[in-house]
């Protein structure tokens, strides 16, 4: 209603003002002024990780796209960086005894010992020849520049790869569906 003056204020002029419209603008200055804050934040590696970062040449173009990235947290950055380039595309886990073939995958290196025998001489990932390496040791060594970034990153990373336990017979039965009373 015109006459109706509950969501209407008068300025110091005397004129009516709303004042939702008031408080909405207040509201939405401050929305805009904090997210300009929190953009404002970007996440910056330690010294040490940048050295150790311009040491794994095998991965400059990783680093380079998460340089680019610009992550407002460091957990930003570690889901950044393990969904980006540290995924073994065999197994699907954040790649163990990692190894970063010639064409720059990362791959865990039992995957890549596995598929070179089920599959022959191409890399999984891109089915890049490797028949022109002829020492397996050179095709499956493990980048220790990168492993030690994410020892510093991910402090439990790698930690028990010495202690791992062989899959038991019981176990492989659990996961392939058959009971153990089953099977004697």
């Amino acid at each position: 209603m015109i006459g109706d003056d509950t969501d209407l204020s008068r300025n110091k002029d005397g004129k009516r003002k709303r004042t939702g419209d008031v408080a909405d603008n207040q509201g939405a200055d401050a929305a805009r002024n904090g997210s300009e804050k929190k953009s404002m934040y970007i996440y910056k590696l330690t010294p040490e990780i940048l050295e150790l970062i311009r040491l794994d040449r095998a991965n400059v173009r990783l680093w380079k796209n998460m340089d680019e990235l610009q992550s407002r947290s460091e957990s930003a950055y570690l889901e950044s960086l393990a969904g980006s380039m540290l995924v073994c595309p065999v197994c699907q886990n954040l790649v163990q005894h990692l190894c970063t073939m010639f064409c720059r995958h990362n791959i865990c290196c039992t995957c890549l010992r596995s598929s070179l025998k089920n599959c022959g001489a191409m890399y999984p990932i891109c089915h890049g020849s490797i028949s022109d390496m002829q020492n397996m040791n050179l095709k499956t060594r493990v980048n220790h520049n990168l492993a030690n970034i994410l020892h510093v990153l991910i402090p439990p990373y790698g930690k028990n790869w010495s202690e791992t336990p062989p899959v038991t017979k019981p176990q492989r039965e659990r996961c392939s569906g058959k009971s153990a009373s089953a099977a004697a």
